[in-house]
């Protein structure tokens, strides 16, 4: 709309209504000018609200999820892809990792990645320097300086030998130090290691299986600066089958993945316990319908702003499938099931 042809208009309106009285002359110039300006105002806004602006609130170039689950960045994880990992986003936010099965039949798996330039994300790119050292999840420490995972890694105290544990990397000029163990996870007895995570007190949890027994959600303290012995989290949280678990930065929430529960809705579901102002952690509850499925619902986690939960789902009997997708949902269902 043309300010000219505004003005044009008001005076065509005007012509021959102006009055001869100098005060009812500039009463009515004042009030032609107010509307003017309020015409103007209502304008320029009009325009603001409907220019094609990027979301201010967009998260990696994506526009948010509302209380209904999505399919994440699906142009950049495309349906070549089958997750096999958490979410795991830089400290920056300039960038995401996952892992991916390489075939259907689940025999290799491989790290990638995508960068943020902050309009877009980049093609997917396979990581070479944490993949040599067969690292393909992991999560990373506050500062981004450090990153966690569980692997099977030579022991240098046993002669080389591959033990499984929890064990860290420290971040250098040229890319990634020498993996070395938290000690007090190292332990020969141990048939699989699952996620990683950990709370601003350092705190790691991490899912593993014993020989002969079921998977667990196990935890080793960290007090001064000192890990103590992993031990099992409470019979409450580790009934049936439990894996992936994302502890809350602030110790407030525990989210898991599990199967073989009384109120299971589908093969493998989302679950989240509460801990008290005791340290003591609350009757596990399924986050339900729309987030869990009939299928297989694995890899919980939420963003560090606390903003995002992010999940995988197989849509599917089988864990990979042509249906495994990373979605994302507004975080606030955590605070509603409490």
């Amino acid at each position: 709309m043309k300010i000219s042809w505004i003005i044009s208009s008001l005076k065509h309106w005007t012509r021959g209504k102006i009055t001869k009285t100098y005060t009812e002359d500039i009463i009515f110039k004042k009030i032609i000018l107010t509307s003017v300006i309020l015409l103007l105002f209502f304008i320029c806004n009009y325009e603001s609200l409907n220019c094609s602006q990027p979301a201010t609130d967009s998260f990696l170039g994506q526009t948010p999820p509302g209380g209904t689950p999505i399919r994440f960045a699906a142009e950049i994880i495309t349906d070549n892809f089958y997750p096999h990992s958490k979410m795991i986003i830089s400290p920056k936010g300039d960038r995401f990792y996952w892992t991916t099965f390489l075939d259907l039949g689940g025999s290799d798996k491989a790290l990638y990645y995508s960068y943020f330039d902050g309009k877009k994300l980049s093609a997917a790119k396979r990581e070479k320097t944490l993949s040599e050292y067969g690292i393909l999840h992991f999560i990373f420490s506050e500062d981004g300086n450090r990153i966690l995972f569980s692997s099977l890694q030579p022991y240098d105290k046993m002669d080389g030998k591959p033990v499984r544990a929890v064990w860290t990397c420290e971040k250098t000029e040229s890319g990634w130090s020498k993996p070395q163990p938290i000690e007090v996870t190292v332990d020969t007895d141990w048939a699989s290691l699952g996620s990683v995570s950990i709370n601003s007190a350092g705190d790691i949890y991490f899912s593993g299986r014993v020989q002969g027994e079921t998977a667990k959600i196990y935890c080793a303290q960290c007090a001064n600066g000192t890990y103590q012995k992993y031990e099992p989290l409470p019979e409450i949280v580790n009934t049936g089958i439990t894996i992936d678990p994302f502890i809350d930065f602030q110790d407030r929430f525990l989210l898991f993945a599990a199967s073989r529960r009384a109120d299971n809705i589908g093969i493998i579901d989302l679950y989240i316990s509460y801990k008290d102002k005791n340290g003591n952690w609350s009757q596990p509850t399924n986050l339900g319908q729309g987030i869990s499925t009939q299928y297989c619902d694995r890899f919980p986690m939420v963003t560090r702003d606390g903003k995002y939960l992010f999940f995988v789902t197989s849509h599917s009997n089988h864990f990979p499938s042509t249906h495994t997708h990373f979605y994302w949902v507004d975080a606030r269902i955590i605070e509603k099931l409490k």
